[in-house]
């Protein structure tokens, strides 16, 4: 058989086992997909205990690439760089390619995901062209722009909730060899965002655009293209990811900004290293692995149990001890490589996922534009963590109504800025209401936040933020009531 007709077989597997629960009046509760590894979500996965299992395993092959029509069509299991790996040798890539190796294409889609070429495309769902999704009653149902285009739009960040991914089409650009980058470097981080913004607003944007806040007196902007100058061509030095030696991409940044004060930086990457250059230590996360008071809480509390302290976060002398982190030496990063990329981070991080989620911030909070640096004084005022990462995403005019770029019509910003918030904050206060006071922010400066990690939101503070009757009206469509889990209880910590 070929890769259409296995596939065909696979999803009909999955269509009678559906059948075979019954009907949710016969269920105790709703359908949760399994799959072997670990999910790039944060949040508690309670909502999973005790519900029949319909296994997307299988689910992980790319069906064709079609060169001429510039299209990828793969099954959801099929991780980011399965995706690079098989379009590369058409010199093709997808427009969009999520940072993490292991993400899959369901979850970039289910989840909004976006990276430093936002700015031009959106998220990766504005990067489909159509979807096979899987409806609540058995039956298939096509998505496209012209073809229930409801569904289309409102499957972006819906985690599933309307119906489970089995395929997508995705949208690719012609590939070149390397990202030749500019590393621009600013004692003010609202002079970082300051050009950020002229650079959204210029005919000649550069293909990929994203920054670091390592300090509040050190931010470095990063602009990427395929296409160089005949300076960049000649200039740019190579930085590689490839030796067990390298520095993680963050240290070699933040080298960069601290030696390169008032200057450009010229570099290039391959495109496999530029797209996956945050897997690796996970961002900046893995590097609290090598201070090692951090690393006995976290053993001993987290992962056994042993010596649970009374409060549910850090005390205070904690917190100024481990807030800053510590920089991975050469030594521990060459020992430790094989198990630090993100992936394997995920895994750890689940294994002690409470401790974890109640002692760190991970989140990210899509601003507008025209806020983005009042939002930005204020965390560094009020909650500052660092580094923090800057990602300017181009806004949906479609109804995505869960999608984190999503804007209601009285805006009139063109773009967000994301601002990836990962570490331990300089307060040693619970984490939900960190958290929560970061959620009452971003509503109030009319943003979103990615529903991937946790949320403290109640029932009535989500619907006033989302609109129910929209979400309900697509669950109808997809016969998703009492089969797939509605989003609440997917995305809301309580």
């Amino acid at each position: 058989m070929n890769k259409w007709e296995v596939h065909s077989k696979k999803v009909e597997r999955l269509q009678n086992s559906i059948k075979s629960y019954g009907s949710a009046k016969e269920r105790s509760s709703a359908i949760a997909l399994h799959y072997s590894g670990y999910s790039n979500t944060t949040r508690t996965k309670r909502y999973k205990q005790n519900c029949p299992r319909l296994d997307f395993g299988s689910l992980n092959e790319v069906l064709q690439i079609d060169p001429e029509k510039m299209i990828a069509i793969v099954e959801p299991r099929v991780t980011m760089e399965r995706l690079l790996r098989a379009t590369l040798p058409f010199q093709l890539i997808p427009a969009i390619l999520p940072e993490c190796r292991g993400i899959t294409v369901g979850g970039a889609i289910m989840g909004g995901a976006g990276e430093s070429s936002s700015h031009q495309w959106g998220c990766f769902n504005d990067i489909c062209r159509s979807y096979q999704i899987l409806c609540g009653d058995g039956s298939l149902l096509r998505a496209s722009p012209y073809e229930n285009r409801d569904i289309f739009y409102g499957v972006a960040g819906s985690y599933g909730s309307l119906g489970a991914l089995v395929s997508a089409e995705i949208e690719l650009i012609a590939a070149q060899k390397f990202v030749y980058l500019r590393y621009h470097v600013f004692s003010d981080p609202l002079k970082a965002i300051g050009m950020m913004q002229s650079l959204l607003k210029s005919h000649e944007r550069p293909d990929f655009l994203d920054g670091i806040i390592f300090a509040k007196d050190l931010t470095v902007v990063m602009e990427g293209n395929l296409h160089p100058t005949n300076h960049e061509s000649n200039q740019s030095s190579l930085f590689s990811l490839a030796s067990p030696l390298s520095e993680w991409f963050y240290q070699h940044v933040k080298k960069i900004g601290t030696e390169s004060q008032g200057q450009i930086y010229h570099e290039k990457m391959t495109l496999e290293d530029y797209f996956f250059r945050y897997d690796l230590g996970g961002f900046w996360m893995g590097a609290y692995l090598f201070q090692i008071p951090f690393l006995a809480r976290f053993v001993t509390q987290g992962i056994f149990g042993f010596r649970k302290p009374i409060e549910e976060h850090f005390s205070e002398s904690e917190i100024y001890r481990f807030h800053s982190i510590k920089e991975p030496h050469v030594v521990g990063r060459a020992i430790f490589r094989p198990f630090l990329n993100t992936q394997n981070l995920l895994a750890i991080l689940h294994k002690a996922e409470h401790w974890v989620q109640n002692r760190m911030v991970i989140q990210d909070f899509c601003i507008p534009e025209s806020k983005a640096k009042h939002f930005c004084k204020e965390i560094l005022n009020n909650l500052p963590i660092f580094p923090v990462w800057l990602c300017p995403i181009k806004r949906t005019y479609h109804p995505q109504i869960f999608a984190p770029h999503f804007l209601s019509e009285n805006h009139v910003d063109g773009h967000l800025i994301n601002f990836g918030l990962y570490g331990i904050p300089l307060q040693s206060k619970p984490i939900r209401c960190l958290t929560k006071m970061l959620e009452q922010s971003v509503h109030a400066y009319g943003g979103r936040k990615a529903l991937y990690s946790r949320s403290y939101y109640t029932l009535e503070e989500f619907w006033q933020i989302y609109p129910r009757g929209s979400y309900e009206d697509l669950r109808k469509i997809t016969h998703a009531h009492g089969v797939w889990h509605e989003i609440t209880d997917k995305v809301l910590s309580e």
